[in-house]
C-alpha cells in the first residue's frame, strides 16, 4: 500500500483521536483502546514507511495517548501511614522467630557479661578498655559518675552518636548475609559489653541495691516465664473450654504482667537506695539506652531475617529466598531509622542532666520501654490475630530469568552500572578466586620483605585524627564514623616499612587484570578468539601489557595525598579502558594509549561518572571490612586461648590485611568490568560498528510469515 492510500484510509480515524484528547477524556479503557490501534498503525508504518512524516506523526500521537493514560492513573496514596500500621508490623510478625532469637541472645550475653564480672573483676577494663574504667573510676571519685554525658556540646554529641549507633545498627544487619553468623557476633559482643558496664557500677555500689536485683528482680521474672509457660499448658491439657476462651488473653496479660514488675522493681530501686551509684547509673544509661538497645536487638533481628533466607531457603533456590529475606529486613531495618535518631537526641541533649528528678527518669524511662513493647510486640500481635490484608513472604516474588548483556548498543551509565553487577553475580565465583589469589601472593610478599613485625609493618585503628576546628571537625568526625576503616587502606599502598611496596602492587594490580578482563572478553562472543589463544603464552603477553598501567595505578595510590585521590578517581578509569583495549582489541601499548584519546574524546564525563560511581560504592563495600565483628573475633581469640599479647597483635594484622586487601582487589576487579563494559558504548558512540554492519545488510531482505520485517 503507497503512503497516501495509508494516509487517505486512516487520517479521519486519526483525527477522532486528536478530538479524544483535546477533550481529555479521563476513561481509561477509551484511552487503552485508542493506544493500541495508534500503536498498530505506528507498526505498519515503522514496518513500510520508516523515513517518512506520517511515522513522526503517528508516534507523536502515541506519546500524547501514553502521556493522557499514564498522568490519570490513581497513585497510591498514605504509603507511608500503611507502612507505619500496616507493612512494618506485618513484617514483624511474620520475623518474630528472628524477633525472639536476637532478644534472647543480646539477654544471655548479657548475664555472660555480669556472670564474667563476678568471676573476673577485671573483666570490666578487659571488656570496656582501661582508660574507659580509669576515667569513669575517677569520675565516681569527683561525686559526679556520669561525667562522661556531659563532657561535649549538645548538637556535636547527638551527631556523633547517631552516626555511630546507625553504623553500629546497619553493620549488624549487614552482617547477616554472612548466614547470620555476623549478626549473632555483633549481638552477641555488644550483650557483653552491656552487662558488663551496667554491672561495674553495681560492683562499685556500697549500698544494698545488688541485694534487692538478686532476692526480688531475678526471681520474679523466672516465676513470671513458668507461670505464663505451664499456666496454658495445664489448661489446655485439663480445662480445654476455658483454654479457648482465653488463649487470646494469655499474650497481652504477659505484657502487662512484664511492663508492671518492671515499674514496681524501678519504683523499688529508686524509693529504697536513693542516690546510690547503680541506681544513678542506672537511670542515666537506660533514659537513652531503651530505645538505643532495642534497635540494636531490631537490627539484629533484622539481620537474622536476611540470613534465614540463606540458611533456609525453602523451596526456592538460595539467591531468590536471600533476594526476598534482604528485602524483609531492609525494610524493618528502614523501620528503626527514626528510633535511632531519637536515641541518639535523647542522649545528646537529656542524659547530660543528671540532677533530674529520679521519677521523672524512671516515667520516662518506663514510657519508652512502653512503646517498644506496644508497636514491636503487642501491636504486631493484635494485627495477627484481627488478619494481615495480605501475605508478605511471596507477595514480592519476581520470576528467574537470566538478563542477556547487549554490547552492541549505547547505553546510559545507569543501565552499565546495573549491567555492572549483573555480570558480577554471574561470574562471582570466578571474580572471588582471582582476588583471592592475588591477596595471598601480596600478603607474602609483603610480610616477606618487610623488616619489623606484621604488627608494626600495618597499624589499625577504628577512628582517624582531625585537628580541624569546630564544624568542620564535627563533619569529619561523623564521616570517619561511617567511613574510617579508609584510613587504613593508604598504608597498602605507601608503607615506609617496605620500600619495593610500590613494585608490588604494579605486579598484583596487572596481574588482577590480566585474569579479569579475559572474563568480559570472552562474554562478548569473541569466544573462539580467546579460546585459541587461551594458554600460557597468551596470559604473559597480556600480563606484560598490563605492567604499566598497573605501575600508574599503583602510583595514584602511593602518593597517598587526599587531592591526588580525587585527581585519581578521573584517572583511573582511563587507565583501565587503556587496560580493556588492549585486551579486548589485542594491540601493543602505544595503539592502546592512543586509542583511549581517540575514545574519550567528547565523552570524558561519562567515563569519570562511572568511575567515580563505582569506586564510591567500593569505599561502601571497603568500609565492612574494618568492622567491629573481625576485632571481635580477636578479642574471642585472645581471651580464650593462651597466645601472647605479641602473636595475637600480628595476628591480627596479618588477618585484618588480608581481608582489607582482598576487598580492595575485589573492588578494582569490578572497576575493571565496568570500565571494559562502558567501552562498548564508546566504541558505539565514536564507531558504530553494528549500524555500519545493518547498513551492509541494507539489500538483504529478511521476512517473516511474507510479511518484510525492519
Amino acid at each position: 500500500m503507497r503512503e497516501t492510500k495509508f494516509i487517505q484510509q486512516n487520517k479521519r480515524k486519526w483525527a477522532g483521536f486528536e478530538k479524544n484528547l483535546e477533550r481529555q477524556s479521563e476513561n481509561p479503557e477509551e484511552l487503552n483502546e485508542l493506544f493500541v490501534q495508534v500503536t498498530d498503525d505506528l507498526s505498519y508504518a515503522r514496518t513500510f514507511y520508516p523515513n517518512r512524516s506520517v511515522r513522526v506523526y503517528l508516534n507523536g500521537l502515541g506519546q500524547k495517548i501514553f502521556f493522557s493514560l499514564y498522568k490519570n492513573r490513581k497513585r497510591e496514596k498514605g504509603r507511608f501511614k500503611h507502612f507505619v500500621f500496616e507493612g512494618l508490623p506485618q513484617l514483624v510478625y511474620e520475623s518474630r522467630k528472628e524477633f525472639r532469637t536476637a532478644f534472647l541472645v543480646f539477654v544471655l550475653s548479657m548475664a555472660i557479661g555480669v556472670l564474667s564480672c563476678v568471676m573476673n573483676e577485671d573483666f570490666a577494663a578487659i571488656i570496656l578498655g582501661e582508660s574507659y574504667v580509669e576515667m569513669t573510676l575517677e569520675n565516681i571519685e569527683n561525686n559526679d559518675p556520669m561525667a562522661v554525658y556531659k563532657a561535649k556540646e549538645e548538637g556535636g554529641m547527638f551527631a556523633v552518636i547517631t552516626a555511630n549507633n546507625l553504623r553500629v545498627a546497619l553493620l549488624t544487619f549487614a552482617m547477616g548475609a554472612l548466614y547470620a553468623v555476623g549478626t549473632l557476633l555483633i549481638l552477641i559482643k555488644n550483650g557483653i559489653m552491656v552487662g558488663a558496664f551496667q554491672y561495674f557500677f553495681l560492683q562499685k555500689d556500697n549500698s544494698e541495691v545488688g541485694l534487692t536485683l538478686y532476692q526480688i528482680a531475678l526471681p520474679a521474672f523466672i516465676l513470671l516465664g513458668l507461670v505464663f509457660k505451664l499456666l496454658p499448658w495445664f489448661l489446655r491439657k485439663s480445662k480445654p473450654r476455658v483454654y479457648e476462651k482465653y488463649k487470646r488473653k494469655f499474650f497481652p496479660a504477659l505484657l502487662l504482667t512484664v511492663f508492671s514488675l518492671v515499674t514496681l522493681i524501678g519504683l523499688g530501686l529508686i524509693t529504697t537506695n536513693p542516690g546510690s551509684l547503680f541506681v544513678e547509673s542506672f537511670l542515666t544509661i537506660w533514659i537513652h539506652g531503651t530505645l538505643e538497645i532495642s534497635a540494636i536487638i531490631i537490627a539484629g533481628a533484622a539481620g537474622l531475617t536476611m540470613g534465614r533466607g540463606l540458611i533456609f531457603p525453602g523451596t526456592l533456590s538460595r539467591i531468590k529466598a536471600f533476594q526476598l529475606s534482604a528485602r524483609r529486613g531492609l525494610k524493618i531495618m528502614v523501620g528503626i531509622i527514626p528510633i535511632i535518631i531519637a536515641a541518639g537526641f535523647i542522649e545528646g541533649f537529656f542524659t547530660r542532666y543528671t540532677e533530674t528528678p529520679d521519677i521523672i527518669r524512671l516515667f520516662f524511662i518506663l514510657s519508652c520501654l512502653a512503646f517498644i513493647l506496644f508497636y514491636f510486640v503487642y501491636y504486631p500481635w493484635a494485627k495477627a490475630q484481627r488478619g494481615f490484608d495480605s501475605d508478605l513472604r511471596h507477595s514480592q516474588l519476581s520470576p528467574d530469568n537470566t538478563q542477556q548483556i547487549n554490547y552492541r548498543t549505547i547505553k546510559s551509565n545507569g543501565t552499565i552500572f546495573s549491567e555492572v553487577f549483573v555480570f558480577a553475580g554471574r561470574y562471582l565465583g570466578d571474580l572471588v578466586k582471582i582476588a583471592a589469589g592475588v591477596t595471598v601472593f601480596y600478603l607474602l610478599i609483603t610480610f616477606t620483605l618487610s623488616e619489623v613485625s606484621p604488627f608494626d609493618t600495618f597499624r589499625f585503628s577504628n577512628f582517624m585524627s582531625s585537628n580541624e576546628p569546630g564544624a568542620l571537625q564535627l563533619i569529619i568526625t561523623v564521616l570517619q564514623i561511617f567511613f574510617g576503616s579508609l584510613g587504613t587502606a593508604g598504608q597498602f599502598f605507601d608503607n615506609t616499612h617496605i620500600d619495593l611496596l610500590p613494585a608490588i602492587n604494579s605486579f598484583t594490580l596487572a596481574t588482577l587484570a590480566t585474569f579479569t578482563l579475559p572474563l568480559l572478553v570472552r562474554n562478548t562472543r569473541r569466544e573462539k578468539e580467546i579460546t585459541e589463544k587461551k594458554n600460557a603464552g597468551y596470559y604473559w603477553l597480556l600480563f606484560s601489557k598490563m605492567l604499566i598501567p598497573a605501575a600508574a595505578i599503583a602510583f595514584f595510590f602511593n602518593l597517598g595525598e587526599v587531592y591526588v585521590y580525587f585527581f585519581g578517581v578521573a584517572v583511573i578509569p582511563l587507565l583501565l579502558l587503556w587496560m580493556y583495549i588492549m585486551a579486548y582489541e589485542n594491540v601493543h601499548i602505544f595503539v592502546g594509549f592512543k586509542r583511549v584519546f581517540k575514545l574519550i574524546s567528547g565523552n570524558f564525563w561519562r567515563v569519570v561518572g562511572l568511575g567515580a560511581t563505582l569506586i564510591l560504592l567500593g569505599m561502601l563495600t571497603f568500609m565492612f571490612s574494618d568492622s567491629i565483628v573481625f576485632f571481635f573475633i580477636f578479642d574471642f581469640i585472645g581471651m580464650n586461648l593462651n597466645f601472647a599479647e605479641e602473636t595475637m597483635s600480628n595476628i591480627s594484622a596479618v588477618l585484618l590485611t588480608g581481608v582489607g586487601m582482598f576487598f580492595i582487589h575485589l573492588i578494582l576487579a569490578v572497576l575493571c568490568i565496568g570500565v571494559g563494559m562502558l567501552y562498548h558504548t564508546l566504541v558505539e558512540i565514536k564507531e558504530a560498528p553494528s549500524l555500519s554492519e545493518r547498513v551492509e545488510n541494507i539489500g538483504e531482505e529478511r521476512r517473516l510469515q511474507g510479511m518484510a520485517r525492519e
